[in-house]
């Protein structure tokens, strides 16, 4: 990926050479989660057999109270690693900034993979009474997402992100850049795909207000259940695996 290539570019391009440019080279197929990799990896390697399967989520099962909305406030989360390439530093700042985003809770959640970059980020946290920072999130990670109810993801670059699907599973509406392979999420009514900026994620969470009857709904709930029971069951995705790879052996 172009944009994480250039975080740390000294040590990812002596790995890149030394390595893993070989293993790509020889192999006979190369998997990737999304479309954008695909073309990532098309772009360096013309003439190579690849096959786009993505990540799947279990438990499908499983499903987790609707906290029907009425005039509550929605509470915002944002669940992913700390580092610059999610972006955290321009939803922070936003949020930091407006008087629109003081009206609502951020909570943070997330393993600090940058500590110079969290230092900074702290700073604006200690001065908001409406941003926190949880904590890295290792158990109980849908339970927990299920008490908020919008899921940010700013990233400025993903492969896939398995954060969306288990913002998804815990039932909360996304809010995603545009840049992230996640056109599905939008097409289904899930989620919104936008430039991050302050004028389009106030626009969007002003819709998410105007709409909190259908978003926070039960029959929305089931919707998901359904989406991830057809687009990311594990069953169906290892049956898309061996397909790929009788494909190989069989040439």
């Amino acid at each position: 990926d172009p944009y994480s290539f250039s975080i740390k570019t000294v040590r990812k391009k002596l790995a890149w050479f030394l390595f893993q440019k070989k293993i790509l080279k020889f192999s006979d197929l190369i998997i990737v989660n999304s479309l954008i990799e695909k073309n990532n990896i098309d772009n360096i390697f013309k003439n190579k057999k690849t096959a786009v399967i993505s990540h799947g989520i279990s438990n499908m099962k499983k499903n987790y109270n609707v906290r029907l909305r009425k005039d509550k406030k929605i509470r915002f989360v944002f669940f992913s690693r700390i580092h610059p390439v999610k972006n955290l530093k321009k939803l922070i700042d936003i949020w930091h900034n407006d008087n629109f985003f003081r009206n609502y809770e951020l909570n943070i959640y997330g393993d600090i993979a940058d500590d110079q970059y969290f230092k900074e980020l702290n700073k604006k946290i200690y001065l908001n009474n409406n941003i926190s920072y949880k904590g890295p999130l290792y158990k109980d990670k849908i339970k927990t997402l299920s008490k908020y109810d919008v899921f940010i993801l700013p990233s400025v670059s993903e492969n896939f992100g398995l954060v969306v699907l288990e913002a998804l599973k815990a039932g909360l509406y996304l809010i995603l850049n545009k840049n992230l392979p996640w056109g599905i999420i939008q097409k289904n009514e899930l989620g919104s795909l936008i430039k991050f900026d302050k004028k389009n994620l106030i626009s969007i969470v002003n819709r998410v207000n105007r709409n909190k009857k259908i978003i926070f709904s039960k029959k929305r709930k089931k919707n998901i259940n359904k989406f991830l029971r057809q687009n990311f069951n594990w069953k169906k995705i290892t049956e898309k695996y061996i397909k790929e790879l009788n494909i190989i052996q069989n040439r």
